[in-house]
């Protein structure tokens, strides 16, 4: 199995311990849907006038589950309206999970000032993964960092070509257990969920701020996963392509079973 990803080096600070390094599970509310029509959302403007940012804590984010879903379908009919877009919207399954098991949760809303309605999110946490055989790497055969996403736009793409920038990921301190908390890498932030309506940029740039801004941050790099035609928008902000591999149970198995014939 394999996951690219894109990861952008910004922050310097004091380690963090291995202790507290844990994954929670929290209940989920039942989800509702918008009382407004999403069609009626508009685009916030470019600098974000008529538009409100709040950070909600997280049992507000589970409550909005239903809004969330129908702005990123919503944004993505706009998108498919005036450019060939055939990426996927966010699940409601995928959201409740990461806004279930990210712990900690920083998170920013971007609303409407007129009628409260929602035109943006972004979320951001602890890099964790639950595969025991995780590994940055952006030069496996496996990982196809140079496919063409961005020159037809007239643009280099950023990825990590000598793959020094996946050996500086695969070298930060990372403990855990991957069939229970997962395996948290302390120094590694991972933007994990992002749906807007004319202010994602906007929203990114808010959490790499916040991030840079503290007097001690906690984490050295900010990752995302991103989908092909997401990675000219992230690859703008800065962020270079880098890959990722993993090694499923069953695939494992069958290495040990093709290595006990020979």
């Amino acid at each position: 199995a394999l996951s690219s990803g894109l990861s952008r080096r910004s922050w310097r600070g004091s380690r963090s311990t291995v202790a507290g390094m844990l994954a929670r599970r929290f209940a989920l509310p039942p989800v509702h849907e918008a009382k407004y029509e999403p069609r009626q959302i508009p685009n916030a403007a470019p600098d974000m006038v008529g538009t409100a940012i709040i950070r909600p804590p997280r049992e507000i984010w589970l409550t909005l589950l239903g809004e969330m879903v129908q702005m990123v379908n919503e944004a993505l009919r706009r998108r498919a309206s005036c450019a060939r877009d055939a990426s996927k919207p966010l699940s409601l399954e995928y959201m409740a999970d990461r806004l279930d098991v990210d712990d900690p949760l920083l998170g920013y809303l971007a609303v409407s000032r007129e009628d409260g309605w929602l035109q943006g999110f972004v979320t951001c946490t602890t890099f964790t993964t639950w595969h025991a055989d995780f590994r940055w790497d952006s030069l496996s055969p496996a990982v196809e960092l140079a496919t063409d996403h961005g020159e037809s736009q007239g643009r280099t793409p950023r990825v990590d070509e000598d793959g020094s920038l996946a050996d500086e990921l695969q070298a930060q301190l990372h403990a855990g257990d991957p069939d229970n908390e997962g395996v948290v890498w302390p120094r590694i932030a991972e933007l994990s969920l992002l749906g807007a309506l004319g202010c994602g940029r906007w929203l990114v740039q808010l959490v790499i701020d916040v991030l840079e801004s503290s007097s001690e941050p906690p984490y050295e790099y900010l990752v995302a996963q991103a989908t092909d035609n997401s990675i000219p928008f992230y690859e703008r902000m800065g962020f270079v392509r880098v890959g990722a591999v993993t090694v499923t149970r069953r695939k494992k198995e069958r290495v040990a079973e093709v290595e006990a014939e020979e």
